[in-house]
């Protein structure tokens, strides 16, 4: 007898809730992606029991996928043995005995038979793991969702889940290569107490000298990128990093962020929010849109990094170069000298609104030879040479060229004291 044709003899409750509480690899009381939380109760006696799902009747479209997460919640019993009943859930759509639904690995979601283990065998949910099913609504096309109803036979057993619909973007027609296929975020949604991988997303070439990576926490030596956020992630820069793994430790790592309006060093700060499926991670090429109308592409060189970032008319890059660590400017235009930079704390570099590459601006000033300390603003009208749109740049440490001592300013807007180790000239007066 197919689930559908048993009568449901209790309904499954479904109440909102703020999300697992203790969960060991995830973000506590926050769900797998945006939106409400829902908790579970299963309650089935002798038979099946059905819990409505509340979708919109809009009706479904080829191409739409129902995303399901499930995280289901273990107890252990008298004996101390784990409890898994609140892994029998499955999907059905009421009064329609035919339909299948399979979620992405081809599991059939419509049959959670009465035997346990091919239960389990059937929809594979971790306990105390977010689960996610992603079921192709082709099935369902010109349909309404009303009728979609969770089921399961199990007599008790709590957790939570979460729902959503959306349209997946077209892919290309062609064959797609093979590092296509990679997911580089794959094992990063782990935590102290529980590894689902322990990775961070490395874009790289085979044996390159450098990595690219996103920066979920960019003060941290160990994990640099981790996917769940509360509720959305925030990121709060990106890397040229040589860390090969999270248990060997970063070490000053170049750091570039974007930024609207006015830069901000502090990575709390200046973190953006993004979305998950707004992000693009392979081996070869990452890509994030963030907040604010921005986003970042990158992909790397064997020594080096490309990287375009789209920005709103005020809109700038901020290079944090922390640890102490020493950083080289060019601003790559016919005539203009390189400069160099020790950076004590971080630096910002802002461009124009539009595109702006990597490795555009430095403070230059002719054939001015002496190193003296900078830290502040410099442009176009900040005493270095004028060029087309010029750049704006903001740095804190020893830069050859430089013109003089700005000061920078803090987020209350008070001067920063100048670093104890300068040896500029005085200060000129300038206003604020």
């Amino acid at each position: 007898m197919h689930p559908q044709d048993v009568p449901a003899t209790q309904a499954i409750r479904v109440r909102p809730d703020a999300g697992p509480t203790q969960p060991p690899s995830s973000t506590p009381r926050t769900g797998l992606f945006e939106g409400q939380v829902w908790r579970y109760e299963l309650s089935a006696r002798g038979g099946l029991a059905l819990g409505v799902l509340g979708l919109d009747l809009e009706p479904a479209q080829t191409g739409e996928v129902l995303e399901l997460a499930v995280y289901p919640e273990m107890a252990l019993d008298d004996d101390g043995v784990p409890d898994r009943a609140s892994t029998r859930l499955g999907l059905v759509e009421r009064g329609r005995p035919g339909t299948v639904l399979l979620d992405q690995e081809g599991h059939d979601l419509t049959v959670p038979a009465r035997d346990l283990a091919a239960h389990l065998a059937a929809t594979a949910l971790v306990p105390e793991q977010w689960n996610l099913w992603r079921v192709d609504l082709a099935a369902l096309a010109g349909r309404d969702l009303g009728g979609l109803a969770l089921v399961s036979q199990a007599d008790h057993g709590t957790g939570w889940l979460q729902l959503r619909r959306r349209l997946l973007p077209q892919g290309d027609d062609g064959a797609a290569g093979l590092v296509d296929l990679v997911d580089t975020r794959r094992g990063s949604h782990s935590g102290v107490g529980f590894s689902r991988g322990n990775t961070f997303p490395a874009t790289c070439v085979p044996h390159g000298m450098s990595f690219l990576t996103p920066l979920t926490d960019a003060r941290t030596l160990g994990w640099l990128y981790r996917w769940h956020g509360d509720p959305r992630p925030r990121l709060q820069g990106v890397a040229l990093s040589h860390q090969p793994s999270p248990w060997i430790g970063e070490r000053g790592a170049l750091q570039v962020m974007p930024f609207a309006g006015e830069p901000v060093l502090d990575p709390e700060q200046r973190a953006l929010g993004f979305s998950h499926d707004d992000e693009v991670a392979h081996p070869d090429y990452y890509a994030v849109a963030l907040d604010g109308g921005i986003r970042v592409e990158m992909t790397p060189t064997s020594r080096t990094a490309a990287l375009r970032v789209h920005l709103p008319a005020d809109g700038g890059i901020t290079l944090d170069q922390p640890a102490h660590g020493e950083l080289r400017l060019s601003r790559g235009l016919a005539g203009a000298r390189p400069s160099s930079a020790t950076d004590a704390v971080g630096g910002a570099e802002s461009g124009s609104g539009g595109e702006s590459g990597s490795g555009t601006g430095a403070g230059q000033s002719g054939d001015a030879a002496s190193v003296l300390c900078f830290e502040g603003w410099a442009g176009g009208n900040e005493g270095l040479p004028s060029q087309p749109a010029p750049v704006r740049v903001f740095v804190v440490g020893q830069v050859e060229g430089a013109v003089g001592w700005l000061p920078a300013r803090e987020a209350d807007g008070s001067a920063r004291p100048r670093p104890p180790t300068c040896s500029c000239p005085p200060a000129p007066t300038r206003s604020a």
